[in-house]
């Protein structure tokens, strides 16, 4: 009886080690499935706009990340559709948008030919690189594509998410803050959904309600000083940025705002030693590197210096300044390139508003039959006499980030004109 009962109890914790592990699996897969079908739900917009076009005389693909996929029906891919067709007097032309938020150029390449058969396009335009970080070259085998497959699970994104959101909680439990939570975050809820339309004021307002109600919340301070970024007031950012590093002084996003705050005042000093401190405590945050190579380049460093300091301590370089410093992404390019003059298609490489397009053009090598637009001018005239916030909802690097339907209308109009200048169509009066 003894031996019977010892292997009943065997088994049963084997069937335990193993409910544990089927639960744990299960939640896995339900949890992919949930942000899948929430993502299924916000891109149904996309997807139906993607449907039509059959009778289209002239079809157009575009690729990117959440820059291209962003604000629906005023995106730039819809927008340039609308304005193709009330400019062109004969051509009916479609566009679709393939971009995907969260996305990099190793995705877009390995998606490719998927979407060349689906959409048979006779032209492409990519607007793609600001997400190339921790970046992986894609090569046709097995293991690289297992490895972009995982790192596409909705899940794995979100688990990182949340790893860095604790990371920076974890500095700072406060118990009073605890009940006050679940109030304070429809406050932040709401004050992000207002500033993703551009209403700043209620965004603000939200923002500042949610203080209120908690004093002591560093990360409510922070979020009122990105709004002040925003809205170009950097007294109100220094502010709301200093009292949140009163109270959570391992912050290091806001050190290197502080720092980019300080940089824009040509106080280089402070600046260099803000961004050395968001470093120190963060040797991933890759704004403060940018932000304190511009600092040494304001101070006339050497480029010995510069190099010198962008390797860490692990040998790592970080991309600086702009986004297209990794030879991974210009093989990308190319590879992406190739596929297409391959299949006859067109090809529109298109630089991110404010960004240099020599940086673009130096992606390839020079011969190939590439037409390039160049958002730059068009944006620092814009921006020279209106405000940030007209034309950009947030900030993904000093001088860009994703686009307001007007910031979009922008960036349609100018990759239009070229696309009707280069196909020698006649526009309408």
């Amino acid at each position: 009886m003894r031996k019977t009962s010892k292997k009943q109890i065997k088994t049963t914790t084997k069937q335990k080690i193993g409910l544990i592990l089927f639960g744990i699996l299960l939640a896995f897969v339900i949890l992919e499935l949930g942000l899948r079908i929430g993502g299924f739900v916000l891109s149904s917009y996309q997807r139906s706009m993607n449907k039509e076009g059959s009778d289209a005389d002239y079809r157009i693909l575009c690729l990117g990340e959440s820059t291209t996929a962003m604000e629906g029906e005023y995106s730039w891919p819809v927008q340039l559709e609308v304005i193709l067709n009330n400019k062109s007097k004969e051509t009916k032309f479609k566009v679709f948008n393939e971009g995907i938020g969260g996305t990099n150029t190793a995705f877009i390449l390995a998606r490719l030919k998927n979407n060349l058969d689906k959409y048979k396009p006779d032209m492409v335009i990519t607007m793609m690189g600001s997400n190339d970080v921790g970046l992986i070259k894609y090569e046709e085998n097995l293991k690289v594509k297992i490895i972009l497959i995982l790192r596409d699970l909705r899940a794995y994104k979100l688990g990182r998410i949340l790893s860095e959101t604790w990371k920076n909680k974890i500095q700072n439990v406060n118990s009073n803050n605890v009940l006050k939570e679940s109030e304070y975050n429809k406050y932040f809820e709401d004050g992000k959904k207002y500033l993703k339309k551009g209403d700043i004021k209620n965004a603000e307002k939200m923002f500042i309600t949610s203080l209120e109600i908690n004093p002591n919340n560093w990360k409510a301070y922070e979020d009122l000083g990105f709004i002040y970024v925003r809205i170009n007031d950097t007294n109100g950012a220094e502010k709301m940025f200093m009292r949140s590093l009163e109270i959570n002084e391992r912050n290091d996003r806001v050190y290197a705002w502080l720092g980019w705050i300080y940089l824009k005042q040509n106080k280089l000093k402070d600046a260099e030693k803000l961004l050395k401190r968001a470093i120190e405590i963060n040797p991933k945050n890759e704004e403060a590197y940018s932000h304190l190579c511009n600092v040494y380049r304001a101070t006339n460093s050497s480029s010995e210096k510069i190099e010198k300091f962008l390797y860490d301590k692990k040998g790592i370089l970080f991309k600086v300044q702009d986004v297209y410093d990794s030879s991974i992404i210009k093989y990308h390019y190319q590879q992406l390139y190739k596929e297409l003059n391959k299949s006859g298609i067109k090809y529109i490489a298109m630089q991110y508003p404010t960004l240099d397009i020599n940086e673009l053009e130096n992606m390839f090598e020079g011969d190939e039959d590439i037409i390039f637009v160049n958002n730059e001018e068009n944006f620092k005239e814009a921006l020279e006499t209106g405000k940030y916030e007209d034309y950009f909802i947030d900030h993904m690097t000093d001088t860009f980030g994703h686009a307001t339907p007007k910031g979009n209308r922008l960036i349609a109009e100018n990759v239009a004109n070229v696309i009707l200048k280069n196909m020698n169509i006649e526009g309408r009066n």
